[in-house]
């Protein structure tokens, strides 16, 4: 049996600030475990681990060495359907997923100004993104981390 899950991939988070800011948001909708691309920037860093407020010495995190396969074992070996930010073509609003993808995700993040590279897009069981009014086209990468994890995160919340 498969116990509900949520990961949250982090792909190209270059930002010293973002980084913290994605940990505190992993905290705070029960995030099982972070996975980073190579290239993300150390969670660990003085001012990461600060703007995370410690919960980055608190979930377990994971640096791929490998991103495209790291990403497909992430779906094949630990039965993960990997949800993809995007504000592309081919995105839908996150009420279209369908509903058994909700037990076990992998909440997909990409860089703010180069979003999701194509083998993340590609690796991705379905792309959302997030309604906004007209004449804004994105949010920080924490921020729109949060919405998502908050109609996606398998945690119980009190």
């Amino acid at each position: 049996m498969l116990f509900r899950s949520t990961v949250l991939v982090c792909e190209s988070i270059r930002n010293i600030d973002n980084i913290g800011s994605l940990f505190r948001v992993a905290a705070a909708f029960g995030v099982d475990a972070v996975v980073l691309s190579p290239d993300c920037h150390d969670p660990l860093y003085r001012k990461s681990l600060r703007v995370s407020i410690g919960h980055a010495l608190s979930i377990p995190w994971a640096r791929s060495e490998d991103w495209a396969g790291d990403l497909d074992r992430l779906r094949t070996r630990h039965d993960l359907h990997l949800i993809g930010a995007s504000v592309g073509d081919g995105s839908t609003l996150p009420e279209a997923v369908p509903t058994d993808y909700r037990n076990r995700i992998g909440l997909v993040m990409g860089s703010e100004f180069d979003g999701l590279g194509s083998e993340s897009t590609s690796g991705c069981d379905a792309l959302v993104r997030i309604a906004m009014a007209e004449g804004v086209d994105s949010l920080n990468v924490a921020v729109a981390a949060a919405v998502l994890l908050d109609r996606f995160s398998t945690a119980p919340r009190v």
